[in-house]
This record gives C-alpha cells, sequence and structure tokens, in this order.
C-alpha cells in the first residue's frame, strides 16, 4: 500500500464528530513547527471561497509573488489540493511527506489519545504546510474546509481572512441559523488580524461578525464591493462578488492591486460553472445548496437564457436536497429533464434523491456508469437542436447541467475526458 494511503486509512479510525483547531494547532507545532514563519490568507464561506482563493492566487502571481495554495476538495487527483505558483505537486512529492508524517502522527496519536488523530483534510493540510515551508512561498493562501472556528485552518495564524459569503449548509455541525454560522465563519480571523467579508454577505450577518470580531480580539473589518467593471474571469453572475472580495484582499493585504488584479484573468478554476463545447455542450458547476442553486439558476438564466436544458444532478449522502429541491426547477424549467445519478464517491442512493425532487419535474434515476450517460446523451439524435453548440451565444441548442456535488462533477469530467 502506498504511504498515502495508509496514512488515510489510518485517518478512518478517528471519531468524525470531532472538530476543534486547538488540538491540531499542537499537532501543526510539533510536526511543521516553522509554518508558524509562513504569511497565511484564510478564506471561509459557505459558497465562493474556492473561486476566491484561485483569483488571488494568479493575480498574486502575477505581480511575481511566489504563491502556496490549499483548497478542497479535489476533484480527479489529489494532488489538485496543494499548488505553488500554480503547479500541483507532483504524486511523488505527496507520497513522500506522507511517508514521512505517517510515524509521527501515529506517535502523536499513541501518546495523546484517539482524538489526536488526524482527519483527512488535516493530514493533506500538513503536508500543503511542508511543501509551502520548503518552497519558501511569499504567501499561503488556505481554504477553509467546514466552518471558521473549528475548521483545521483556524488553527494557523494569519494577518488576513476572507468570508466570502453565508448560507445554510451542514447544519449539523455550523449551526441552524444564519446568525450561528456567522458566529463559526468569523472565527477563522486571528486576533489582530484584518477580515474582509463578502459582498454577498447579507447585513445581519455582517452585524453579527463585526459583533464577534470586536469581542474576540482587535479584528479589523472591512467590506468588499462587487467587481463593477469588465475583467471578471470565471462564468457565473456571483463571480462579480468574487473578484470584489479579491480586490479588497488585496488591498488589505498591502499588495499593489493595479498591478496585481490584471493576473485575475488567467484563473483557471474547473468545476464551478465550466462551460465544456461539443455535441451536447455542458455546464459542470459543484452547487450543492440551496445559495449555491440560486446562483446556478441566476447564471443560466442570464447567460444561457436560450438553451433547452437537461440536468444531471446527485448529491453527496447527507446532504438536506429537500430544502432546497424545488430551486433545481429553475435549472431546467417546468417538465424539464432531470437524470439523477449515484456511480460517484460518497453518492446519495438516486432513487432516494429522486423521491425528493418536485412532481412537476421530468426525472429519471441512471443506474449505469456515467461514462455510458455521456455515451447515451451524445447518440442522441434529438438532444441538441442547432448542432448542440453554445460558443456562439446567438444561437443555443440543448445544455447539459451537471451539479448537486463536487464530488460528481470531477467523477463528471472523467467521463467526459477532461484533464
Amino acid at each position: 500500500m502506498a504511504p498515502i494511503d495508509r496514512l488515510l486509512a489510518f485517518t478512518k479510525s478517528r471519531d468524525a464528530s470531532i472538530l476543534g483547531s486547538r488540538r491540531f494547532a499542537s499537532m501543526i507545532d510539533e510536526i511543521v513547527p516553522d509554518a508558524r514563519n509562513l504569511r497565511i490568507v484564510k478564506i471561509a464561506g459557505t459558497n465562493g471561497k474556492g473561486s476566491v482563493t484561485a483569483m488571488l492566487d494568479a493575480a498574486l502571481r502575477h505581480n511575481r509573488s511566489r504563491v502556496g495554495m490549499f483548497t478542497s476538495p479535489h476533484l480527479q487527483r489529489m494532488t489538485e489540493r496543494i499548488r505553488v505558483n500554480g503547479e500541483e505537486i507532483a504524486p511523488q512529492t505527496l507520497e513522500s511527506h506522507a511517508e514521512t508524517l505517517e510515524p509521527m502522527l501515529r506517535d502523536i496519536a499513541q501518546r495523546n489519545g484517539p482524538t489526536f488523530i488526524p482527519s483527512f483534510f488535516e493530514v493533506l493540510l500538513l503536508i500543503a504546510l511542508r511543501v509551502f515551508r520548503e518552497a519558501d512561498v511569499d504567501w499561503a493562501i488556505l481554504e477553509a474546509g467546514i466552518g471558521g472556528g473549528r475548521d483545521a485552518v483556524a488553527a494557523l495564524d494569519g494577518p488576513v481572512s476572507a468570508i466570502t459569503s453565508i448560507g445554510l449548509d451542514h447544519e449539523d455541525k455550523l449551526g441552524t441559523s444564519l446568525s450561528e454560522i456567522a458566529i463559526e465563519k468569523a472565527g477563522i480571523a486571528t486576533q489582530g488580524s484584518k477580515l474582509v467579508i463578502g459582498p454577498s454577505v447579507q447585513p445581519d450577518c455582517v452585524t453579527t461578525i463585526k459583533r464577534h470580531c470586536a469581542i474576540d480580539g482587535d479584528i479589523e473589518v472591512s467590506l468588499a464591493r462587487p467587481y463593477e467593471t469588465s475583467g471578471v474571469p470565471l462564468t457565473g453572475t456571483f463571480q462579480a462578488d468574487n473578484m470584489g472580495t479579491v480586490k479588497a484582499l488585496l488591498g488589505v493585504m498591502g499588495e499593489d492591486v493595479d498591478r496585481c488584479l490584471p493576473g485575475v484573468a488567467e484563473t483557471r478554476w474547473v468545476g464551478r460553472c465550466e462551460y465544456v463545447g461539443g455535441d451536447p455542450a455542458w455546464l459542470l458547476d459543484g452547487a450543492h445548496n440551496a445559495s449555491g442553486i440560486s446562483a446556478l439558476v441566476e447564471t443560466l438564466n442570464t447567460s444561457y437564457a436560450g438553451a433547452e436544458r437537461v440536468l444531471i444532478f446527485g448529491a453527496s449522502r447527507g446532504k438536506d436536497v429537500g430544502g432546497y429541491a424545488a430551486l433545481l426547477a429553475g435549472v431546467v424549467g417546468e417538465g424539464g429533464e432531470v437524470i439523477v445519478v449515484d456511480s460517484f464517491h460518497a453518492g446519495e442512493d438516486a432513487e432516494r434523491v429522486a423521491g425528493l425532487l418536485p412532481d412537476s419535474m421530468n426525472v429519471r434515476v441512471w443506474r449505469e456508469s456515467l461514462s455510458a450517460l455521456v455515451d447515451s446523451l451524445r447518440s442522441r439524435s434529438d438532444v441538441c437542436g442547432n448542432g448542440g453548440k453554445l460558443g456562439e451565444r446567438e444561437e443555443f441548442g440543448k445544455l447539459v447541467v451537471v451539479c448537486g456535488s463536487l464530488f460528481l462533477v470531477g467523477a463528471m469530467r472523467d467521463a467526459l475526458g477532461l484533464e
């Protein structure tokens, strides 16, 4: 078994209900003590944090900064999560660090008890920190996993943090109200640091976050504005908000905004309103909660209003599909075709998911592989009026929209033969 597989197998023996950054902080101090010397930017938020992380990375590199970027989840390769200057780490680098860390982490758990068995996310974050120190990066941008104050990323001090958005997701861990989730997200900021709040964060949540930051210790809060000029590189009406957050972050980081910002045009962030031309054409998006689905519908109605749509939908296990199922009607329209799948990592049973969708939707369950589904759609003579190519916006054929889980998007990229 490869070192990374052995190490990840070890993480499965932990209690998955354990959250909290304090125990992880002690692990960092023991395993990567010089990580405290990194200049860290922490990005939290219900949606948009990955896009903000990727655009900020591109902006800083454009101004010749050396940048480390840590994101999650990965879509197709584990090495996607850790990048230096825009390049994924090599598989052998991942394995080498895993081999070094395994005995150290087992020893820590043996000395301190099973609560110190790290999570999968924590293992990869520790590897990322080691990689970034070895690469001597100028900035390390860390995308939080779940939440804020109890997320592993919060165990690291950083002069700058951001909260991109607040919405209902992971309610079993973060709270069932926007106010509770806002408080949890606010915990991402280090005492004495600067915090940027994204333009889409609700006014009540902004007030809650500011109050928390005032109590928790001298945190300077600033509000980003939507980016109102051309040049937003990623598809999606919501990306103007994310671009505004990036601009505000560059300012509070002390970077030259005018020199950095043109670099955002070089951002490549797959699986988020990712358009793939062809016959049929595809739009792949990781939307998996109410706010994400609403943003996707807005983008479809703005940028692809003339397209007849087919929806491929799947949800990760444990997700509250019923809480946003009605919104999916906006993706395809009344009577639109919906194909529910579950042949991807952690996919919820397709029959169960299909039963949660509105009766007005034309739903069917697909039990074969995603590759077979792609072949089926490509071979259907009726799937694409006008040739199905949406490269020219004047005429639209059919557009196959894929959403519900980033794991599904990753599996669909594999099925489509995308790198």
